[in-house]
């Protein structure tokens, strides 16, 4: 390419390049650079190791994270005229784009985007925290409420986990998805489990049950012990789980579709209902719906928006409801915000609705309050 440029090692296995480049043609070559990269790793090395008089074939694969100069460099770090500042920033703005390639298969390379760097700095705050979080029972339950169309009275909650550090509420976009990636999700679910099964017992026991509903991750589902876990927490705390939902989604079936047929059917024995969430955010298939042993069926909120000025939504929400209906399964439409999409789910004969408009997410005190005060 005949390029000068400058090469350093950082770390054990990472490497700083410093490349000056014409910035109308930066991206394609940048493109042939990381390709004749590709092509050296993918040759057969060996290593010699004449101590052991032994011979080792060696393997080579990239990620990389690319920032560039001026682009990435905010006016007010600009200003102070700091080499070493504007050196250390680029760094730390490729190590943010290197965070987001790694996610990725082998030989990848990412360029710099604002909103990696805060999804970075996010994860790092939920590692350095996620352990006193548990340890120091941070986590709390609330629950958003739908309620049926034809008597606007609460049929079910739907349970949601909050994370409250130092007075402040995080949001569960910044630490689900970490949890997600670090497979702690599991641990959390167990603890989900617990605050969520002592309300149930709580209403069981104040004759005040309704339907609540708890999320399953794919990787609880598909735990080994899962089913028996289930059992044993049904036993100790003395509960009728008639009422419980589990909540899973479309791309829970994805990795093994006969195995969660099972696992459902295994746990309706107990006469746990599941419901099928965020239907139509994906590529929903009938082939699957008919054979799923779910009770619920849960429609995306992006298909109840703009609702009222769309014609074609309101065909494809007729066409779900009717086609449960024929399934003798129950229709949750997710995401009400305005009454004109509550009046036309009432005309398409929807069961529940869930939403803003109805009921925001809550303390377990507040919705007990409200069941004590609203049934007899």
């Amino acid at each position: 390419m005949n390029l000068k440029y400058f090469l350093c090692r950082k770390g054990d296995d990472e490497f700083l390049i410093l490349l000056p480049l014409d910035s109308n043609s930066y991206q394609e070559k940048i493109t042939i650079l990381f390709d004749l990269l590709k092509n050296l790793c993918k040759k057969n090395y060996t290593l010699t190791i004449p101590e052991k008089d032994q011979t080792i074939n060696v393997n080579y694969s990239y990620h990389a994270g690319i920032s560039i100069f001026p682009e990435d460099i905010d006016a007010s770090i600009k200003e102070l005229n700091n080499p070493n500042l504007i050196i250390e920033t680029l760094i730390k703005k490729a190590e943010s784009a290197l965070f987001n390639a790694k996610k990725d298969n082998e030989f990848t390379y990412e360029f710099y985007q604002k909103q990696l760097q805060e999804k970075m700095k996010n994860f790092l705050f939920v590692k350095q925290n996620i352990y006193n979080a548990i340890e120091k029972k941070e986590f709390q339950m609330y629950y958003q409420p739908y309620f049926s169309l034809n008597e606007r009275s609460i049929y079910g909650a739907e349970a949601l986990i909050r994370w409250f550090h130092q007075g402040e509420m995080i949001s569960p976009a910044k630490f689900i998805p970490y949890l997600e990636e670090t497979g702690q999700l599991i641990e959390v679910e167990n603890i989900i489990f617990d605050l969520v099964f002592v309300f149930y017992k709580k209403l069981q026991q104040n004759n005040k049950l309704i339907s609540i509903s708890i999320n399953l991750s794919p990787a609880t589902l598909y735990k080994s012990n899962f089913i028996n876990k289930i059992k044993q927490k049904i036993k100790n705390y003395e509960i009728d789980p008639s009422y419980l939902v589990f909540e899973i989604t479309e791309s829970t079936l994805i990795k093994d579709y006969n195995q969660v047929i099972e696992i459902i059917k295994e746990l309706n024995k107990l006469n746990i209902h599941f419901a099928l969430d965020d239907f139509g955010s994906g590529y929903s298939s009938l082939a699957y719906i008919e054979k799923l042993p779910i009770s619920i069926l849960k429609i995306d909120r992006q298909l109840i928006k703009e609702l009222s000025i769309n014609d074609k939504k309101i065909i494809i929400i007729e066409a779900i409801i009717q086609l449960a209906k024929k399934l003798n399964f129950k229709v949750v439409a997710e995401g009400i915000e305005k009454e004109i999409e509550l009046d036309f789910l009432k005309q398409l004969q929807c069961d529940y609705a869930q939403g803003f408009l109805l009921g925001k997410p809550m303390p377990e005190t507040e919705l007990f309050k409200i069941l004590k005060e609203s049934t007899p």
